[in-house]
């Protein structure tokens, strides 16, 4: 834009909204199936007097796979809200443009 400072000027972005969405979706598919992805376990009578007995590996992986899940859809939740308001602005940019 002739007049202004190159520095104010912010370059054009597209946002694909529905490529948004569908990656969220795919994300949350994930979640779901590390959360129902079945963890062994470690029997700790099965070795008495072993460190086996006294090892929190199990509950540890159990809280991080948690953690991962949590996160995950926070994600797939977060992108779909960001994409709904993508269109939102959108829409009324239109509807600015269209009243001119």
């Amino acid at each position: 834009m002739r007049g202004m400072d190159p520095d104010l000027v912010t370059p054009d972005v597209t946002i694909d909204v529905a490529g948004l969405r569908a990656t969220a979706s795919r994300v949350e598919a994930c979640s779901t199936d590390v959360a129902h992805v079945d963890l062994p376990g470690i029997d700790p009578h099965a070795l008495p007097g072993s460190v086996v007995s006294v090892i929190a590996g199990p509950a540890l992986v159990t809280a991080r796979r948690a953690g991962l899940v949590n996160r995950l859809a926070a994600w797939a939740t977060t992108a779909r809200t960001s994409a709904d308001q993508f269109e939102h602005v959108e829409g009324r940019s239109a509807d600015r443009i269209h009243q001119s």
